[in-house]
């Protein structure tokens, strides 16, 4: 295995577990303890890591919360997977929310350009993105810019998000439990919360890391999804939950 292979399953392991030991690593990997110190001290170097006595631990500048550079590379090919299935959803002439997520951004890489919607966004990244597809229209929810997911927050945001009414929203979060959906990031919950009460279609686009964590702010009861888009077929026991509640899932 390559290291720079070895080392993005490093990452994806502590964006979940934001924490991991050299001992459980070599052991997965089937290399030594020093290849995985080598590759430790690689990322950082690249500033995505802190090391720790024994392992290292995900950088984080707030609770629980990955900054955009590091999470947008995460799970890649599972989030396109994930983009393809929300693009099928998108009608001509939609307004339709995306989110700061790294998630959601990946949509746009299967949008056709000069796309007759309407894409609203509180991130920099996404409609900087959209701006070389030459969509139709698009609108800034200005606020404060915050450096570490990219994207503008704060009451001013949600102002102007509770002006809008949206066709379908596409979000995602840091967590998914029976009952709640939640983030990491409080600014970020309070205006899905809000976007949530002005779209028609709600689609929570979260990949299988997400199920049964439970992050530090709730955005809104689970009950109040549409449609949960997902990467992997999710557990019996959460299939019967969602059916119960009738979400659909598609992965």
């Amino acid at each position: 295995m390559k290291p720079s292979y070895r080392q993005e399953k490093i990452m994806e392991m502590l964006s979940t577990n934001l924490e991991v030991n050299v001992l459980e690593l070599s052991q997965l990997f089937k290399v030594t303890d020093e290849t995985i110190r080598r590759d430790l001290n690689n990322l950082e170097k690249e500033n995505k890591v802190i090391r720790t006595h024994g392992g290292a631990k995900l950088i984080s500048n707030r609770k629980n919360e990955v900054p955009i550079e590091i999470r947008k590379d995460i799970f890649k090919e599972n989030k396109d997977t994930m983009a393809k299935i929300c693009v099928n959803y998108i009608n001509n002439g939609d307004v339709i929310f995306l989110d700061a997520s790294t998630t959601v951004y990946h949509i746009l890489d299967f949008l056709p350009p000069e796309a007759n919607v309407t894409i609203v966004s509180n991130s920099l990244a996404i409609l900087s993105h959209a701006s070389k597809l030459k969509i139709k229209k698009l609108i800034m929810l200005g606020g404060e810019y915050d450096a570490l997911t990219n994207s503008f927050i704060g009451v001013e945001t949600i102002e102007q998000a509770d002006k809008i009414y949206f066709d379908k929203a596409f979000i995602s979060c840091r967590g998914i439990n029976f009952d709640s959906i939640t983030d990491a990031n409080i600014e970020q919950a309070n205006l899905r919360s809000k976007v949530f009460n002005h779209a028609s279609r709600l689609f929570l686009v979260a990949d299988h890391t997400k199920f049964n964590i439970t992050s530090m702010y709730k955005i809104k009861d689970l009950k109040c999804i549409n449609h949960i888009i997902t990467d992997k077929t999710p557990i019996l026991k959460w299939k019967n939950h969602l059916n119960n509640l009738n979400i659909k899932v598609e992965y």
